[in-house]
């Protein structure tokens, strides 16, 4: 039975072998050596660096509401009341 994980957007996606190893580090599972450890850090670090970029790049966005664009709007004749 394949294990399900659910990334941050909520789209669920088919685990493979690299959650199953982040799993196991989050639970300190033995077998797992320093190195596969401080790789999992550094790419959890990479990561949160990413989207705290993203968050902040959106922050500084103005919120702009969309417009309704007719670009054929001067063409036609005036609705007629």
């Amino acid at each position: 039975m394949p294990l399900l994980v659910l990334d941050r957007g909520g789209r669920g996606r088919a685990a493979d072998a690299g959650d199953m190893r982040l799993c196991a580090a989050c639970f300190g599972a033995p077998g797992m050596s320093d190195k596969e450890k401080a790789k999992i850090q550094e790419k959890r670090a990479f990561q949160k660096d990413t989207d705290d970029a993203y968050q902040s790049t959106m922050s500084r966005l103005p919120d702009v509401k969309q417009q309704k664009v007719d670009p054929w709007g001067n063409m036609r004749a005036a609705p007629q009341k």
